[in-house]
């Protein structure tokens, strides 16, 4: 039996690809082609079903594979692999500059709103609050001074 009785009812489906003999792939190159935007998005205009999607066996028969010289395969893999550590790396940078950013702008916000409730209770302390005057209080405050 192909299938152990334990993975029945399981979906059985494998994907194979053949290649002739003396065929020379890299297959870290392989996964890149079939990885690449342009043959995804061929996939994704072959595949139908609606709960689970496949892709028909004919269009995965005819499925034609760019196949250079292994020494091309390897090296084009290697150029892959040298922009995704960059790409890497950079998200890393990326990460930490946000948090040194958050952390400064959640120091300087921190001092400033320390500051502006220090200098608050300060002032307060230091120079009350003006009392709300009548007219007619204005009006002997404005005759004293014009009188001085």
């Amino acid at each position: 039996r192909a299938i152990p009785s334990r993975l029945d009812g399981c979906p059985g489906n494998e994907g194979k690809i053949k290649f002739p003999k003396g065929c020379q792939m890299d297959n870290r190159f392989l996964k890149d082609v079939l990885d690449s935007a342009a043959m995804q998005s061929r996939f994704d205009r072959q595949a139908s079903g609606s709960t689970q999607k496949f892709i028909p066996l004919g269009f995965i028969r005819k499925l034609e594979i760019p196949l250079p010289p292994l020494a091309t395969q390897q090296a084009i893999v290697a150029e892959i692999e040298a922009e995704q550590a960059l790409v890497a790396a950079n998200r890393e940078l990326i990460a930490r500059f946000e948090k040194k950013i958050q952390a400064t702008l959640a120091r300087v916000w921190g001092e400033e709103q320390a500051d502006a409730i220090s200098n608050k209770v300060e002032e307060e302390a230091v120079e009350p609050k003006p009392v709300l005057r009548s007219a007619r209080r204005e009006a002997v405050d404005k005759s004293v001074l014009l009188s001085a």
